[in-house]
């Protein structure tokens, strides 16, 4: 559980979890390790947002 933001909806906060999880798994299949380099097309976007700082 964690405290949902005020300024999300439920449906966004509800959205959260699953992006971050889709990046999990994406850097997996990936194969990405510490140290590499990776590109991160559309970092902008909610996907990007999270996939950017926990690939940091």
């Amino acid at each position: 559980m964690a405290k949902m933001s005020n300024n999300l909806s439920f449906k966004e906060a509800a959205a959260v979890p699953l992006s971050a999880l889709t990046i999990i798994q994406a850097l997996d299949v990936l194969g990405a390790r510490q140290d590499s380099k990776l590109f991160i097309s559309g970092g902008t976007g909610g996907l990007g947002q999270i996939a950017i700082p926990y690939a940091k």
